[in-house]
């Protein structure tokens, strides 16, 4: 016996050499890997990112060469620097890009907002001069609202908000007092392990091959970088069956960003929790705004819920209450949750409600938070429901106020991500029933047949019209999703 696998030896070294060349690809195609790079210049610092469609922004430390340069992405794996490039004369801290419009934080002692055009050979178009250097940047299209936060100032403001409804012609709409700087919240230093060396600046996507993660780091050597395989898990349905798991934030002030805290918003803290081609999380908040209809005016959760439809949100969180309570009761708040959420079920939209948070206001009557959180519950199930009160106390609101403060609104954010990630669907197969590379949530057809004029036994039709109404979410919608089968890499470590 000895002597017969002695012999056969060479033979069975080979076959198994042959089968770890044949496995080793399968295990390493699932890792983060570097698949494109750019080694911009010895002299640039990369300070922003934002990109549009295969076309990558990059805001640089001012060194004497210009401040904003491109990148074409449009082949992922072989991204290069273009000719195209944009002399601030000073550091560009942050952009923002929406369609041919570049908002920029800078540090120009007269135009610490930039406005350009990039369809223009002379771009600049609009600028706004702040007291301090601008450090960061954030555009609402939905609002067509822009906010940015300076360096602080003993004797100004921090928090600046302008109306870009035309770029060209920005309004300033108002500032508020941090007693900080107010810049960027940092990133983790690395997803899946990138940079090797440094840390990230930005991410983000291009059009190309959205699955691919675009890095702008401090490497000296790369310092913008193309990864593959870093996205998070995502538990919000496609049910429109646009391929977007689209999340909207719906909600009165303590959903609206404010950037005198970090994060300016609880909606943030949920976007940057999950790295996703497929996650978008877009915010639709208004000052003031009431769960009750206002007849008078549109700053309630009707209006605000008709956009996030509009938008095609898969997923709309509504965060209200702090306003309707000192003039509506209980009954009259949970009848006007009702209403909505047969709005939503007729947009073919999941809606989830936030409990009333506390308030720590003398003007609040008493109990009516309490009683309409207990209404509230006795009329929507727990997995309609996220928690923004039993977990608050008052050290996690400003004083003698409604609003929650920095640490309110990280803990409304974590308890949203965890609320998310605890999400199932037992209604959903989850499985490549056909084999394609793609998970069949087609109401059975894979497994038991096409319909064609009655569906096969098996195949959900409820509303028996010969076409299956598949539901993966378990929410009472159909859906179309045929998402990607293979289960995605967590992301940032």
């Amino acid at each position: 016996m000895y002597q017969l696998m002695h012999q056969r030896r060479p033979e069975v070294i080979m076959r198994f050499l042959t089968w770890l060349l044949l496995l080793l690809p399968s295990v390493a195609a699932g890792q983060p890997q570097l698949v494109g790079s750019v080694d911009i210049s010895d002299t640039y610092r990369i300070l922003s990112m934002d990109v549009a469609g295969d076309t990558v922004y990059l805001g640089m430390a001012e060194s004497g060469l210009a401040e904003l340069v491109a990148i074409d992405a449009s082949d992922p794996h072989e991204p290069t620097l273009t000719d195209w490039s944009f002399e601030v004369g000073f550091d560009v801290n942050d952009l923002a890009i929406s369609g041919n419009i570049a908002y920029l934080a800078t540090g120009h002692p007269s135009m610490e907002l930039m406005v350009l055009d990039l369809s223009l050979p002379t771009p600049l178009i609009a600028s706004y001069d702040t007291p301090e250097e601008a450090l960061t940047i954030a555009h609402s299209e939905a609002s067509k609202t822009l906010l940015i936060g300076t360096k602080e100032n003993a004797d100004s403001e921090e928090s600046y908000f302008f109306d870009v409804s035309d770029p060209a012609n920005i309004v300033f709409g108002g500032a508020f007092e941090a007693g900080r700087d107010v810049g960027h919240v940092p990133l983790s230093k690395q997803m899946g392990g990138f940079p090797a060396n440094g840390k990230i600046i930005a991410r983000g996507r291009g059009a190309a091959d959205p699955w691919l993660t675009f890095l702008a780091t401090d490497d000296a050597a790369n310092e913008f970088q193309v990864i593959s395989n870093i996205n998070d898990t995502v538990m919000v349905p496609d049910l429109n069956g646009d391929h977007i798991r689209h999340l909207a934030c719906v909600g009165d002030s303590n959903t609206f960003p404010n950037f005198t805290l970090h994060p300016g918003t609880w909606c943030k803290v949920l976007r940057d929790a999950v790295w996703h081609p497929e996650f978008k999380v877009t915010n639709f908040p208004r000052i003031g705004a009431t769960m009750t209809d206002e007849p008078n005016n549109d700053n309630d959760a009707y209006a605000l819920l008709e956009m996030a439809i509009d938008a095609d949100a898969d997923l709309a969180i509504l965060a209200f209450g702090t306003n309707d309570v000192i003039r509506r009761t209980p009954a009259q708040i949970v009848s006007a949750m009702r209403e909505l959420d047969a709005m939503s079920g007729a947009a073919n939209m999941a809606i989830w409600f936030a409990t009333v948070p506390p308030r720590f206001h003398p003007s609040t009557p008493a109990n009516s938070v309490e009683d309409t959180n207990a209404l509230i519950a006795e009329t929507f199930g727990p997995g309609q429901l996220m928690d923004f009160f039993s977990e608050f106390s008052e050290d996690e609101f400003q004083p003698v106020n409604v609003h929650v403060n920095q640490k309110g609104t990280r803990k409304r954010g974590d308890i949203a991500v965890a609320r998310l990630r605890a999400a199932s669907f037992p209604c959903a197969d989850g499985t490549d029933n056909d084999g394609d590379g793609m998970v069949d949530f087609d109401g059975g057809q894979s497994i038991h047949g096409s319909c064609d004029v009655t569906c096969p036994p098996g195949v959900s039709d409820p509303n028996s019209d010969g076409r299956a109404d598949p539901d993966p979410s378990c929410i009472g919608g159909p859906s179309k999703d045929e998402g990607r089968a293979a289960a995605s890499t967590p992301g940032a470590s």
